[in-house]
């Protein structure tokens, strides 16, 4: 990488010389001079040593794509280094962001830091008598994972701190600068200056996040990719909002505060200003170990991540999407529908959310479009048709999607107290909305698909959604009721479009073996007789929009 980089720099300082140019003192020196020149000889490794670290990596985890995950950080890193404090904008005469002043500085200092963190992972504890890396077993299990995820974790913190604190936390920038460039720089010395920083941000003492150290090593191997909670803090520190929520939640996974998650997502007043609006025989099914989903916020969180969508950390976008993560991850009423690999990345899922009609004021279980991450799975679509179908009987509550019509009440034109229905007459359309409310929360966003009419018929606000105290409540989807004169219609032209209309090959029963009951009859628009197994009258499914 270094080559490369500076033949660039080479071809950019003969440009330059063409055009008069010429570095101070008369020569182009290279950025990367400064770094790379005058390292000590006892620094260098063996390029062997960097094959048997990838080795390690590969058999400590090997479905785990550990080394994807690094070189995924390390050009993450790289590029964030060339880029800070760059401006970019749509067309600009230079497109190549290297060729700015002090871009290759910047960079060469982030392959010199990143490259000190390999080496670490990448050294050798003992050799055999033919100078070969002995291997233990101790260099390829847990152990192993523990570290990449640790120099991944503390360098993604340093940059965030650098951007977020520099100034009032300069102690640990300089610790941490300092041992990049000692030859005592050790895996112990690292995890010391990871727990001050992880107190920086977290407003905490260094000391006591180093009292926890078991709790804070537990959840970096639990989650997959703990970097990416970091990375999250500083794309969305400026909001202010935010940043004290995050870091909330942050205190809550690495054990740092009295404060457990589910206490955030189940026992804060916000959220329970929502939840209290469902009996308490609904919402212990909703937290029942059997509840069909899941409502780990591991999961929620790399939702985005897994399927390559508007909600993943790492985005062009920076947090303009994906701070409706929270809206997921610290509010219990949401859960997601989900079929993962066998080490938890998702493979295809829906969100779903414990709802309130706007109309009856009673429960009801919104899910979202199917997302499929390798695309279109019929194998995939089933699992989820039939967790769909496993839901609603568990909960005894509609299960509904972009597609479905909800039931009139029995005396329509009444509602109780509060109740209420949109009706929208146009393009030879006549619709009664009823809305699907989010009463209140603990996040200031949350998303919220794109409906079919949300345009043509005034459906509903599609993208992040805003909550502010005055007011709380968001409205995530809207349905119309089946007393509407264009109530068939609506669900007749969506119908096979969607993951959930479409018409699935081979269902799958949980012993992984096949109904032969077709998924049409109670996904699909009412039929006069339903199956005897079939979902309840009235369900109908989410859409593969977006």
């Amino acid at each position: 990488v270094v080559e490369v980089v500076e033949a660039e720099v080479e071809a950019a300082e003969v440009e330059a010389e063409a055009e008069g140019g010429e570095a101070e003192g008369g020569e182009a020196a290279s950025p990367f001079h400064a770094h790379f020149e005058g390292v000590p000889e006892e620094w260098e490794r063996d390029s062997s040593e960097v094959a048997y670290m990838l080795d390690r990596i590969a058999r400590a985890g090997p479905e785990e794509k550990v080394i994807n995950s690094l070189l995924y950080w390390l050009l993450d890193s790289w590029h964030r280094a060339i880029g800070h404090g760059e401006t970019v904008v749509a067309y600009a005469p230079e497109p190549f962001l290297l060729r700015r002043q002090g871009a290759a500085a910047r960079l060469s200092g982030e392959l010199a830091a990143t490259g000190r963190l390999v080496e670490l992972c990448a050294s050798c504890g003992a050799y055999d008598e033919e100078g070969l890396c002995v291997v233990t077993e101790d260099d390829v299990g847990d152990r192993m994972l523990l570290q990449v995820k640790q120099i991944e974790t503390t360098a993604t913190l340093m940059a965030s701190i650098r951007s977020a604190c520099a100034e009032s936390c300069p102690v640990v920038l300089s610790q941490y600068d300092a041992l990049l460039r000692s030859p005592q720089l050790s895996l112990s010395t690292l995890e010391r200056v990871e727990f001050d920083a992880l107190g920086a941000m977290l407003d905490l003492e260094g000391s006591f996040v180093a009292s926890r150290a078991e709790a804070v090593r537990s959840a970096l191997l639990e989650w997959r990719n703990p970097e990416l909670l970091f990375r999250y803090y500083d794309d969305n520190r400026q909001d202010e909002r935010m940043a004290p929520l995050i870091r909330r939640w942050l205190r809550a996974i690495f054990q740092l505060s009295g404060e457990t998650l589910r206490e955030i997502r189940r026992a804060s007043a916000a959220n329970r200003r929502h939840l209290d609006m469902f009996s308490e025989e609904v919402l212990e099914r909703w937290y029942a170990e059997d509840c069909p989903g899941t409502s780990q916020t591991k999961t929620l969180f790399m939702v985005g991540e897994d399927a390559g969508s508007c909600l993943r950390v790492i985005s062009s976008e920076g947090s303009r999407y994906n701070k409706a993560l929270m809206g997921y991850v610290l509010q219990s009423h949401v859960r997601v529908l989900v079929v993962t690999d066998n080490v938890g990345r998702v493979m295809a899922r829906s969100v779903i959310r414990l709802l309130l009609r706007s109309d009856t004021r009673e429960p009801v279980i919104f899910a979202d479009p199917m997302f499929f991450t390798l695309g279109f799975s019929y194998e995939l679509q089933a699992e989820l048709l039939y967790q769909a179908r496993a839901l609603q009987e568990h909960m005894g509550v509609p299960v509904v999607h972009a597609c479905s019509v909800l039931a009139a009440p029995p005396e329509p034109g009444s509602c109780p107290e509060g109740g209420y229905v949109r009706r929208v007459t146009e393009l030879d359309y006549d619709v009664v909305w009823v809305e699907l409310l989010e009463c209140d929360g603990v996040a200031p966003y949350t998303y919220s698909e794109e409906l079919p009419y949300d345009e043509l018929l005034q459906q509903h606000t599609a993208g992040v959604l805003t909550r502010t105290a005055e007011q709380p409540q968001l409205v995530i989807a809207v349905l119309p009721r089946s007393d509407s004169p264009s109530a068939d219609r609506y669900a007749r032209e969506r119908q096979g479009l969607t993951g959930w209309t479409i018409v699935p090959e081979k269902p799958r029963d949980d012993a992984g073996g096949t109904r032969t009951n077709n998924h049409r009859s109670y996904f699909g628009p009412a039929t006069a007789e339903p199956p005897p197994d079939s979902l309840p009258e009235g369900f109908v499914a989410p859409a593969l929009d977006g």
